[in-house]
């Protein structure tokens, strides 16, 4: 989860994203795997709004 809150807060710098895609290879190996999942939808971070899109695979 921390690299997701780290990789959020770096491309928030980035003005023009629209879609953050965050792809999770191997994510069996993962505690709560569902968790993640859950975060994805529409966020707005340092005045970006963006859509968030978890690929578990």
């Amino acid at each position: 989860m921390d690299e997701y809150s780290n990789d959020l807060l770096l491309y928030t710098k980035w003005p023009h994203l629209k879609h953050f895609i965050y792809l999770v290879y191997n994510s069996q190996d993962l505690r709560d795997p569902e968790a993640l999942e859950k975060l994805s939808g529409p966020i707005t971070m340092n005045g970006v709004a963006f859509t968030a899109h978890v690929v578990l695979a």
